[in-house]
């Protein structure tokens, strides 16, 4: 008997639903949830209600542990996370009323797509044309307590900022280095938050307090920097910190002139070691004089593999004992 492409197409397609519905039935699962696979027009099968009813057969995860909607723990409610539940509560409690998957297994693509498709409980999630939104997370990226306000999302001070992985854990932890505002002489000390969990929390007295100079104290010396490079100076596979001072004329070399900050890597147990402010790596480019640096950048210039700097000069701020202008400083080779 011949049929026609209509009819074969209509014949495959029943074919394909019995045979889905005695699979998920050998698993237990309820073969009705397959008449989801048929369109309205009745002749495509639907993939995501595929897997929506393959997986209504997992078990919970975590021995049946619901995820908790809202919670710190709780990945982005528009991506697949990995957890159970989402961060945003409203979302995440609108979702999970229509797909309990996503809080008892886990937030899959499914999960996304279907806060993605509901703009009144998920705002964030919408699509835009050619743009990003943003979410403001910072009382849970950045919580105070432990952080203390004055240095974190209270700061008043001017601030310049580098990001990466400074303890090679796998995400990016943040360094900011402060001082007053505008073309002033005041020192601040600087912060260095690690990322823990997605949470960055202020380890400076832990981790960046170290010196090879007496008296100082790393980040918690207050310095006049105005910018700050995150660079493996050295060539060891940890990253390194360099700032730009200004406005420092007639001080000591450790505070009159640019600072570097070595990453002293892990000892044999993998346990990191943190930061040192090593006082030669920087040669004195003037008995008295601080240069007015605004600006540092790093990159091989010589194609030597080790990472030179380039410090930008500018001439604000009164009277000068010396004017450095721009400066390079080319790598030994060892970090120096």
């Amino acid at each position: 008997m011949l049929l026609s492409h209509k009819s074969l197409k209509w014949a495959v397609t029943a074919i394909a639903v019995i045979a889905v519905m005695m699979l998920v039935s050998a698993a237990g699962a309820v073969g009705l949830s397959m008449m989801a696979l048929m369109t309205a027009s009745g002749a495509e099968v639907g993939q995501d209600a595929l897997r929506i009813a393959q997986r209504q057969s997992s078990p919970p995860a975590d021995g049946g542990v619901a995820g908790v909607c809202g919670g710190l723990l709780a990945g982005n409610c528009c991506v697949p996370n990995g957890s159970p539940g989402c961060n945003d509560l409203a979302c995440c409690n609108a979702i999970c009323v229509i797909d309990p998957f996503c809080c008892n297994n886990t937030w899959d693509q499914i999960c996304a797509d279907e806060a993605a498709a509901n703009a009144a409980n998920c705002p964030q999630c919408q699509p835009t044309a050619g743009w990003v939104n943003f979410v403001n997370e910072t009382s849970v990226r950045m919580p105070t307590p432990p952080n203390d306000p004055a240095l974190s999302t209270l700061d008043t001070q001017e601030k310049d900022y580098a990001w990466g992985d400074v303890d090679n854990d796998g995400d990016i932890d943040l360094v900011v280095v402060r001082k007053q505002p505008f073309t002033t002489t005041g020192k601040m000390p600087n912060v260095l938050f690690l990322n823990e969990g997605g949470v960055l929390i202020d380890r400076t007295a832990l981790y960046a307090s170290a010196s090879d100079l007496p008296g100082d104290q790393g980040f918690l010396t207050p310095t006049n920097d105005r910018d700050v490079v995150l660079v493996d100076v050295n060539n060891d596979g940890f990253l390194d910190i360099v700032t730009a001072v200004t406005l420092t004329d007639n001080q000591a070399k450790h505070l009159s002139h640019p600072r570097v900050y070595i990453n002293l890597g892990k000892d044999p147990n993998e346990t990191w070691l943190g930061f040192e402010y090593q006082d030669a790596r920087i040669p004195q480019m003037h008995p008295t004089a601080g240069p007015r640096f605004c600006a540092v950048s790093a990159g091989d210039v010589t194609g030597d593999g080790a990472p030179d700097l380039f410090f930008s000069d500018y001439d604000d701020g009164g009277t000068q004992i010396f004017d450095f202008n721009d400066r390079l400083l080319i790598n030994d080779g060892n970090g120096f």
